[in-house]
């Protein structure tokens, strides 16, 4: 069963690599265009693409709240049982019931973090960094879309790759921009020194001539 639903899903991927929309969805979509942000469309284009619900809207992925996190873990753990065993008691019900407390939730986070670490291992070593306390409270999206990818790899491992985390795209970002203005002083500095060759050459062609016009001038005297 649970091959033929990762089978599913990854035919939803291929041919339409996202949940159906209605028009308003997609118009919305298409208005974010080139604003959205990576971690958004790579969500999308993994999770999003192997559970149809709930749907993973910009919106959504920008702050997730924890209803929307706690639904996506109940369609994972019902498509692919992963997380059944540690979230849900080793049994799924029709109608699960969301913890309500902050203390349940942040529970629940660490739970779902923990068990997608185990899966992963040094796959994913920036798990580490995840932190229940902020997703709770939608702070720093970016980790919170960073586990939704993970998870993604742990439940779907025949077809899902584990992810870059934030930390080493910010890293990697970084290296290029230093890169880019290690360049821009080196190039910076290779023209102040051709301006000072070009300097001392007219200052050096300048002491020539006052020195020929010298001693034109001691000869006709």
């Amino acid at each position: 069963r649970q091959s033929r639903n990762a089978a599913h899903g990854l035919n939803r991927c291929l041919c339409a690599c996202a949940p159906a929309m209605n028009e308003s969805e997609a118009l919305a979509n298409a208005e974010l265009g080139e604003n959205m942000e990576e971690w958004v469309a790579h969500t999308q284009n993994t999770l999003g693409c192997l559970i149809s619900k709930p749907r993973m809207l910009p919106d959504r992925l920008r702050k997730p709240p924890f209803r929307f996190l706690f639904d996506v873990a109940f369609e994972v753990a019902r498509q692919t049982g992963f997380g059944v065993a540690e979230l849900f008691g080793g049994e799924l019900v029709e109608k699960p019931v969301a913890p309500s407390t902050r203390d349940d939730k942040v529970s629940f986070l660490e739970g779902w973090t923990a068990a997608v670490a185990a899966a992963l291992g040094e796959q994913a070593p920036d798990l580490a960094y995840v932190s229940a306390q902020y997703m709770v409270c939608g702070a720093h999206p970016e980790w919170t879309n960073f586990l939704l990818q993970c998870t993604a790899a742990a439940a779907w491992p025949d077809f899902v790759e584990a992810p870059v985390s934030p930390a080493a795209l910010q890293a990697a970002v970084a290296d290029a921009v230093g890169g880019v203005e290690e360049a821009a002083v080196a190039e910076a500095q290779a023209t102040d020194e051709a301006q000072a060759a070009i300097e001392a050459q007219a200052a050096a062609a300048a002491q020539a001539a006052a020195a020929a016009q010298a001693a034109a001038a001691a000869q006709a005297a």
